[in-house]
């Protein structure tokens, strides 16, 4: 997953190359930075939420983070991944600096960040059970424990 995130934005910044200046450096910054940073705050942010709506209605949590899942949780998580671009463009120097490619390039390396802590946190249980190599040699990649199938 980790080298799928990094290669998108690799790619990225390959196409971009004749028109941001921005490094490689600060792109896998940005990567991190949308892992620790804009996905722990995400976290954090719909935990409390969750908690504190389920807390002063009386429904159950269950209940309050099912409609938060499509309800608020999805404008949560994009204003958090937006958050560090809107820092960085609050600094004068650097917003002078840079083109809307190196905000593009940045963006997609944040989310590609969030979108790695929120496919670890998905398949983190699975780890157990990661590729098995069967007689033939041939590789076999289990289906999730999250995900219903017709055939469990």
């Amino acid at each position: 997953m980790v080298a799928a995130s990094v290669y998108g934005v690799v790619q990225l910044l390959v196409l971009s190359s004749p028109t941001r200046s921005v490094r490689m450096s600060t792109a896998l910054l940005a990567i991190a930075v949308g892992v620790y940073g804009a996905g722990v705050a995400a976290g954090l942010l719909e935990l409390a939420y969750t908690r504190g709506v389920a807390e002063a209605t009386g429904k159950s949590l269950a209940e309050v983070v099912k409609t938060a899942s499509y309800a608020v949780d999805p404008v949560i998580e994009e204003l958090m991944k937006l958050a560090p671009l809107l820092l960085v463009a609050g600094n004068v120097r650097i917003r002078r600096q840079w083109g809307l490619t190196d905000y593009v390039v940045l963006g997609a390396a944040l989310g590609a960040g969030f979108g790695l802590l929120e496919a670890l946190a998905r398949y983190g249980l699975d780890a157990d059970r990661a590729l098995t190599v069967r007689p033939t040699g041939r590789m076999r990649m289990p289906r999730s424990r999250l995900m219903k199938t017709s055939r469990t």
